[in-house]
């Protein structure tokens, strides 16, 4: 079985009306970090995805989603 880490950050971050900046500011990280977090790029360590949930007011299961893939 292989799995791939799915995130809704960016539609997250756009509900709440926070730009990506705005995050990076928030976890003292830089915009270029939090840009790759949001295309999926670059997986956040846990400690960072409970920050962002914690910042963004919702569980970390609404933003970062463990998918198992198709066909492997």
């Amino acid at each position: 079985m292989n799995f791939k880490l799915k995130n809704h950050l960016a539609a997250c971050l756009a509900e709440k009306g926070i730009r990506q900046w705005q995050l990076a500011w928030r976890l003292r990280m830089t915009r270029g970090y939090v840009c790759r977090l949001c295309g999926g790029s670059l997986h956040p360590k846990l400690k960072v995805a409970l920050r962002i949930a914690h910042l963004l007011g919702k569980p970390v299961e609404q933003i970062f989603q463990l998918v198992e893939e198709e066909g492997k």
